[in-house]
């Protein structure tokens, strides 16, 4: 409808929970200003389709994917999780605070609340001490104390003594599920008390988890060899940052890229490649006009026929 409307506060942008999804999905190095403009954009997305299709904060019938394909990134609805700004139930998606911030009589205060700002700035000039007796109760209280952060948390006006509450480790597993599934990689399937342990120890570091969302950019490590699993990435503090360095980047012989990572399931077998390699040795033999006698006989040498059939 022509006119609707959502608030958005102006600090939005530095908010703490706003930072803490940049970095889970901004690796170091990349465009952040660009993912900075999309998580933005991303918000105002969720928090319209709560506007638009909810009157009471849930939204009915929707599950993580659907939040997910509606904004367009994957993954959005673990991160805002993870912040505190959606509670998820079976088919049902939940925003906390909807009623302080997007119900009808929240928005008749704040459109009052501005009209009344605007007036109280029009008498200001001619008689500062009324302007200051037509404040509103919100306006007194925004004076007065920190701003609310919308759809819960808590918010810190200088983000230099920003004290947020760190990620647990059980959602770092649940993250590293998600992205190991994603890359074709083995998917842990249990939070075990060592891994517990291990997440606890690593979390103790502030610059881990921007390492670790750089090391996970680097998988699949090219080739059909080694490939990190999750214990390995929590071991220490040490491993993602080597990984991040490009220490177990396998580039072949130095000369050409290594062949793109396949998940076992996806591999040639044997029987396969030596197939492949038979029927392109024939191709290039009778290319070059020899008998299917010399073929044969080249076939049995070169070790990729027993019989010289093919």
């Amino acid at each position: 409808m022509a006119g609707d409307w959502i608030p958005m506060r102006t600090d939005l942008w530095e908010c703490p929970q706003v930072v803490q999804i940049l970095s889970a999905i901004c690796p170091q190095g990349a465009d952040r200003v660009r993912a900075h403009c999309l998580i933005i954009g991303a918000l105002w997305r969720t928090w319209s389709l709560f506007d638009s299709y909810s009157a009471d904060g849930k939204l009915s019938g929707y599950t993580e994917k659907d939040l997910d394909d509606a904004v367009g990134m994957e993954g959005w609805s673990l991160n805002l999780q993870h912040v505190g700004w959606l509670i998820v139930e079976p088919q049902v998606l939940i925003m906390p605070e909807f009623e302080e911030w997007m119900s009808n009589s929240s928005k008749r205060r704040k459109a009052d609340a501005r009209r009344k700002r605007k007036t109280r700035e029009n008498v200001s000039a001619k008689c500062p001490q009324a302007a200051d007796k037509m404040r509103t109760t919100e306006e007194k209280r925004r004076v007065k104390n920190t701003p609310l952060t919308p759809l819960g948390g808590k918010l810190v006006t200088n983000l230099a003594t920003n004290k947020t509450k760190p990620p647990t480790p059980e959602a770092v597993f649940e993250r590293l599920q998600a992205a190991l599934a994603k890359r074709s990689l083995p998917r842990p399937r249990k939070l075990t008390p060592d891994r517990r342990r291990r997440l606890g120890a690593r979390l103790a570091s502030t610059s881990w988890l921007d390492s670790l969302a750089a090391a996970l950019q680097k998988l699949p490590i090219p080739g059909d060899g080694w490939q990190p699993d999750i214990d390995w990435l929590i071991a220490n503090d040490g491993n993602v940052e080597r990984l991040c360095e490009g220490k177990y980047d396998w580039r072949g012989n130095g000369e050409k890229p290594a062949k793109p990572y396949k998940p076992p399931s996806q591999r040639k077998s044997a029987d396969e490649q030596l197939g492949e390699q038979r029927s392109a040795h024939v191709r290039k033999a009778k290319a070059a006009g020899k008998s299917e006698d010399e073929i044969r006989t080249e076939l049995i040498s070169l070790g990729l026929s027993k019989d010289g059939s093919w």
